[in-house]
């Protein structure tokens, strides 16, 4: 009898030193992989786009308010690893944050350095509008409360060579007209690309 609880008391610490070995070496592996990708990054084509965002870019009834300020949201370490400050993802991203005070439109543009690629890669297209997804009228009218937001959101992600882009177009839609807010972002991505390239 007591030799099978020593048995299984070794079993347990046995496994449980493996589970923990297992979880750990995984965990700095992927931080090691995500360290070195930030080492070995070539930043150019992100420094030059960032450069002509700045220096070159404007959309008419916009206007760009953060400037040469930093602004950025963390990154949880379980997706990008512990970041360098110095040399991580904080230092190869880029927000812009431009406001149009004619229509209420304010567009939020990120860019980070990225891998070189050939060509542009889409990673994703996202809006929300309350006419459709908060109406007290429509499909789903069993989750409608006045509590949820009347902003409209459309989000884009692309990445392109040496860079990957987010844009954000958000507003309220004062006019309340079909796809305004996403056909606004949109047009505002068209006039970005001339400076893409």
């Amino acid at each position: 009898m007591k030799f099978k609880i020593i048995i299984g008391i070794l079993i347990v610490f046995l496994l449980g030193g493996t589970a923990s070995y297992l979880f750990f070496s995984n965990e700095n592996s992927a931080t090691s992989i995500a360290m070195s990708k930030t080492h070995n990054l070539d930043t150019s084509n992100y420094e030059l786009l960032v450069d002509r965002i700045q220096n070159e870019f404007n959309m008419e009834g916009y206007k760009e308010i953060l400037g040469e300020n930093g602004d950025i949201v963390g990154v949880p370490d379980v997706i990008a690893g512990r970041q360098d400050l110095e040399d991580g993802l904080y230092q190869r991203n880029k927000k812009f944050v431009y406001k149009n005070a004619e229509n209420g439109m304010i567009i939020i543009l990120s860019v980070s350095a990225s891998e070189e690629r050939d060509g542009r890669l889409w990673n994703h297209s996202i809006s929300y509008n309350e006419k459709k997804y908060n109406s007290e009228t429509g499909v789903y009218k069993d989750t409608y409360n006045t509590i949820f937001s009347d902003s409209e959101v459309s989000i884009y992600g692309f990445s392109g060579n040496g860079y990957s882009l987010s844009i954000v177009g958000i507003s309220s839609n004062p006019d309340n007209v079909d796809v305004f807010t996403l056909s606004q972002t949109a047009q505002f991505l068209q006039e970005l690309e001339k400076h893409l390239n």
